[in-house]
């Protein structure tokens, strides 16, 4: 990341070990992260923060990645990444409200990631 400023990118999802190992690369590469699982926690976080990017890591498709989405959409205009798989990334596309949200599947290179988390913080407004 070469901007003076860090950007700002949330991580959310329920693979608390990845989350914390993303945020560590993240932070490696410039970027400032902020971590959080709980939905009831995120209007707030989205609000303080306003992220340039938010990461949802998907485990599955459980009713809760829906949820999450929802909240996010609701409080914040970030574009969304999911970490997902082929078969739970189709089945979000699929789920009225889910739309539109970018996809890296997994598993990933993290240079791969590190690319699409750069083009879409650069996209996004300030």
């Amino acid at each position: 990341m070469s901007s003076q400023q860090a950007a700002q990118v949330l991580l959310t999802g329920e693979n608390s070990e990845l989350l914390t190992t993303l945020s560590r690369i993240l932070t490696l590469e410039g970027y400032k992260t902020h971590t959080e699982s709980e939905n009831e926690v995120l209007p707030q976080l989205l609000a303080a923060v306003k992220p340039q990017a938010v990461i949802l890591d998907v485990f599955l498709f459980p009713s809760k990645t829906v949820r999450t989405i929802s909240v996010i959409r609701k409080y914040s205009q970030a574009p969304l990444l999911v970490l997902a798989g082929e078969y739970e990334a189709n089945e979000l596309r699929n789920t009225p409200g889910t739309e539109p949200f970018e996809h890296v599947a997994k598993p990933f290179r993290m240079k791969e990631l590190l690319d699409r988390i750069d083009t879409i913080v650069h996209s996004s407004p300030k």
